[in-house]
């Protein structure tokens, strides 16, 4: 008997401009009378887009876990068994990103994110979310913890 799949969606993976590109693509599918198939076509394409998120799903009653991608809610990605789930945990990461104006002078932008990571007991980490404040990465991590019966750590000095 299958057990319960807990479903935690990070994510969507179109930008607010490719949204509105898959609106336009939609309003297009719906406005193709002439030809059915490409207005069909243009449709899905647009529902796709729009659609497209990316995510993590546990069975812990099985203990697999699979990092997703979902495509017009279909969730794609392999089933990978473990042991058990040591800990949850938060750490401040620095991030910094380079741009160059139209002197050819480079500008580096820098700030700390916050990332929240799930520990196996083989070792093994994965990155769950990443947010530049941490309390809007807190009910997220906290809901995960409760919800797979582990402990969350703070390993941020703020």
């Amino acid at each position: 008997m299958p057990g319960r799949i807990l479903k935690y969606k990070t994510e969507r993976i179109a930008s607010w401009q490719l949204s509105l590109v898959a609106i336009f693509l939609i309003m297009m599918g719906f406005g193709y009378f002439s030809n059915i198939s490409l207005g069909i076509g243009f449709t899905l394409l647009g529902g796709a887009i729009i659609s497209a998120t990316q995510g993590f799903q546990f069975n812990p009653t099985e203990k697999k876990y699979r990092q997703y991608l979902s495509v017009l809610f279909i969730p794609f990605g392999q089933w990978k068994t473990y042991d058990a789930i040591e800990k949850i945990f938060i750490n401040p990461v620095a991030v910094s990103q380079k741009m160059y104006s139209r002197s050819n002078r480079p500008a580096t932008f820098s700030h700390t994110e916050f990332q929240g990571f799930l520990k196996f007991s083989n070792g093994e980490k994965i990155v769950l979310w990443s947010e530049k404040v941490k309390s809007e990465l807190l009910p997220y991590l906290e809901k995960m913890a409760t919800d797979l019966n582990v402990n969350l750590e703070d390993n941020t000095t703020n």
